[in-house]
């Protein structure tokens, strides 16, 4: 009875504890010190086209936003190589659509990335490889992984195995579903361990990235998998964003509840003109051509700027608690309609300037992670062991193994004894005798030796 009931508490206890543990990767960039604790980072999707569609300027004008702004580090949102991902950890491709490509010296900072559908078009474990580490210290990409740095706690999550079209209706293509399936096991262990990290965040801010839209005007719309299974984890825990890419364009939705929702999918080629009709209330902001998303956050204001930059042209967005106001930082700051005869010049203007560089080879700097010095200032990026979680299910597990030791300890000093009662010394055969049959001597007549030892 006592073994059956010590395993069953110690079975409970294992179970409790692996509910209560995340299996998401940790890491923690370090903060720079600025003098107003600020923390910046640029959000670009949608990329990877070994300069083409305008991926060369919009890099351009990454590096020179990444300047001005002195950012951390850069959040790529996935489709980080078109269009079929890449082949393997030698694919050319990376160096052509990343290395080559980002090469201004504000853009020299990590990179924190995740997958997209064409990235699965290709080979996954490539992009997740340490060898493309080893090529260019910049790139980290994992599937899902959890960020912390300063007041902001990122959520990376893979989103791809949500969607149902890519396993029953993959066309042509051929997916890496390695170290996916049992598809419903993955996205079951995803949400938990998503809902986990997120539930024991203390950070003032809590952003999720995915490269699937949950709001979205854009072409591709919503991905409902994710609207059913994701959003309300996000609006349980109060996220206060979700960026995401997929759509190439830039827009900024909000909600009635906590989360807004960003997409920052323009960073190569854009879709003119392909927007669906969206609640003016929640459309905060769309813009169907190229850019990239800018984030600043503020420790003492609590305070959150969202910008996205487009050529020549900076739309801003700021987010307090429960107040959300739009400016644009242009000559018309109470409208957001665009001038149609200027835009038509600005676009003459941006052919122009592509006609004009397009037998420009682009700047290259081949690096590797021996070529980069760091300085004290510069981030170092580190795996955490996983935490265990402060949830009910932690205690309850901490509490079982409590009980485990102190009904052992109970069972060997009290329960134990009681049940067999006081030890039995065996009688030897004895005669009783009379105090005349005992024979006294004195001590001085025994030997010297029998007190000995």
């Amino acid at each position: 009875m006592h073994v059956c009931f010590s395993v069953i508490l110690m079975f409970l206890s294992i179970f409790f504890i692996n509910g209560a543990l995340s299996k998401l990767e940790r890491l923690k960039h370090p903060v720079k010190k600025k003098s107003d604790g600020s923390l910046s980072f640029l959000v670009i999707g949608d990329w990877g086209r070994k300069g083409g569609f305008n991926q060369s300027l919009v890099a351009h004008q990454m590096g020179v936003v990444g300047e001005k702004l002195d950012i951390d580090f850069v959040i790529s949102v996935g489709d980080n190589f078109y269009d079929d991902g890449l082949k393997g950890v030698n694919d050319p491709s990376f160096e052509a659509s990343f290395s080559h490509i980002y090469t201004h010296p504000s853009l020299q900072k990590q990179w924190y990335s995740v997958l997209g559908n064409h990235d699965y078009r290709g080979n996954v474990e490539a992009q997740l490889s340490k060898v493309l580490t080893q090529k260019d210290w910049r790139w980290f990409c994992r599937r899902s992984f959890v960020l912390s740095s300063g007041m902001v706690d990122f959520f990376f999550a893979d989103t791809n195995p949500f969607v149902e079209k890519y396993f029953t209706e993959p066309e042509d293509h051929t997916y890496d579903w390695r170290n996916v399936l049992p598809r419903n096991k993955y996205i079951s262990n995803l949400l938990h361990d998503l809902d986990l990290e997120i539930k024991k965040s203390r950070a003032t801010w809590k952003f999720v990235v995915g490269h699937h839209g949950i709001k979205t005007a854009g072409n591709h719309g919503v991905t409902q998998e994710l609207v059913d299974q994701l959003l309300p984890i996000l609006e349980e825990n109060k996220v206060d964003l979700y960026i995401n890419g997929h759509d190439h364009c830039l827009q900024h939705i909000g909600s009635h509840g906590k989360t807004q929702f960003l997409t920052s999918g323009g960073g190569s080629k854009a879709w003119r003109g392909d927007v669906q009709p969206w609640d003016p209330k929640e459309l905060k902001l769309y813009y169907d051509g190229q850019g990239i998303g800018i984030i600043r956050t503020e420790p003492d204001t609590r305070l959150q700027s969202l910008k996205w930059y487009t050529y020549g042209r900076i739309m801003e967005t700021k987010k307090k608690r429960h107040l959300m106001r739009i400016v644009q930082a242009t000559e018309r700051e109470d409208s957001f309609q665009i001038d149609r005869d200027k835009a038509r010049e600005a676009l003459k203007q941006l052919d122009q300037q592509i006609e004009s560089q397009a037998d420009e080879k682009p700047r290259i700097i081949n690096k590797t992670s021996s070529d980069v010095v760091r300085t004290n200032n510069d981030p170092i990026m580190f795996e955490e062991p996983p935490e265990i979680s402060g949830s009910f299910l932690t205690s309850s597990a901490f509490v079982l193994l409590a009980l485990t030791l102190f009904y052992n300890i109970l069972f060997i000093t009290v329960i134990k004894p009681s049940m067999d009662g006081p030890e039995s010394v065996p009688e030897e055969n004895s005669v009783a005798m009379s105090d005349s049959d005992i024979v006294k001597f004195p001590l001085s007549s025994l030997p010297e030796n029998t007190f000995k030892q």
